[in-house]
């Protein structure tokens, strides 16, 4: 663990997620050791920053839904969900798109509306909930960054 940790800390993305992975409350839940989503969302930001595909969804996740010892920050789950559409992780892509494959949170629609809205995409008033108008948005938006 400490080499992962070394990796990760020189700036490995690979490693980076590895270990946010390790710290995931999602994915650990404290048979080996507890976990810490503040070092994960950490790391896995890092990792986004450095262009990892899987990194921002992970992170998003854990900040629209609070997991563990990290507030809910649906702006910040939005900014980074969208950071992994340009990344183009099919995983985020197909949470955000299906309305069953994802359970993201009704602040989430809003704040990704917001972000859509500052982008240009998405132009009618901003509500917190998951509608047609920002499915359409966020098409557009994947269009535009393919």
């Amino acid at each position: 663990m400490a080499q992962l940790k070394s990796r990760a800390d020189s700036g490995d993305a690979d490693a980076q997620i590895a270990y946010a992975r390790l710290f995931n409350p999602v994915r650990n839940k404290g048979q080996v050791f507890a976990p810490d989503a503040q070092v994960a969302v950490a790391y896995y930001e890092r990792a986004a920053a450095a262009g990892n595909v899987m990194a921002a969804g992970e992170a998003a996740s854990i900040y629209d839904q609070g997991w563990g010892n990290v507030a809910k920050d649906p702006k910040k789950a939005a900014a980074l969900a969208l950071r992994g559409v340009d990344l183009k992780d099919d995983q985020v892509t197909f949470w955000l798109l299906f309305e069953e494959a994802g359970s993201w949170s009704g602040p989430f629609w809003g704040a990704l509306q917001a972000e859509l809205t500052a982008r240009g995409f998405y132009t009618l008033p901003v509500e917190n909930k998951r509608n047609p108008a920002v499915i359409t948005a966020l098409r557009a938006y994947m269009k535009a960054k393919s």
